[in-house]
């Protein structure tokens, strides 16, 4: 069971890499949110772990998506127990996170349902881009900032109060 799980992820990780990034577009334009001082890459995954962040802005615009009932459904990228993530953004993932040479990197299997939204869906493919071949991140002093960002895209995510 555990080959099937590993290939199910190995075969997605190689379809997420070979997704090419883009730009998004609509909405205002937002002055972007700059990366907080970086926590030690050592530190990781003690300020990470048992939290959830959500998806705050996408290339400097806000994100908002909207749910099958018209409701906003807020992206989000979620860390249990050291190295296990999981979250939404279109889709829902999960898998485990790696640091290795200073990136962030994500193994996750997810759904694959076409996204009514164009942003949300670019910015997923975006998202999934990045994390499948490692991306460059920062997490703020006080842990409530998380950036990921590459080949010319910023996603900031802001640690999820308790009641959302």
């Amino acid at each position: 069971m555990k080959t099937c799980g590993l290939s199910l992820a190995l075969a997605l990780t190689l379809m997420l890499a070979a997704a090419g990034p883009g730009r998004a577009g609509g909405g205002p334009e937002e002055k972007a949110v700059s990366p907080a001082p970086a926590v030690a890459a050592e530190d990781w995954p003690g300020r990470l772990a048992g939290r959830d962040f959500i998806l705050e802005q996408f290339d400097g615009k806000s994100v908002e998506a909207p749910g099958p009932d018209g409701a906003s459904r807020r992206p989000h990228l979620a860390f249990g127990s050291w190295p296990e993530v999981s979250g939404r953004l279109c889709n829902h993932f999960m898998g485990t996170a790696a640091l290795a040479g200073g990136r962030l990197k994500l193994f996750a299997a997810a759904t694959r349902m076409m996204c009514l939204d164009e942003t949300l869906n670019h910015l997923e493919t975006v998202f999934q881009a990045l994390t499948s071949r490692g991306t460059d991140f920062g997490l703020s002093a006080d842990g409530r900032t998380l950036t990921l960002s590459g080949d010319g895209h910023a996603l900031v995510f802001r640690l999820q109060a308790p009641e959302e």
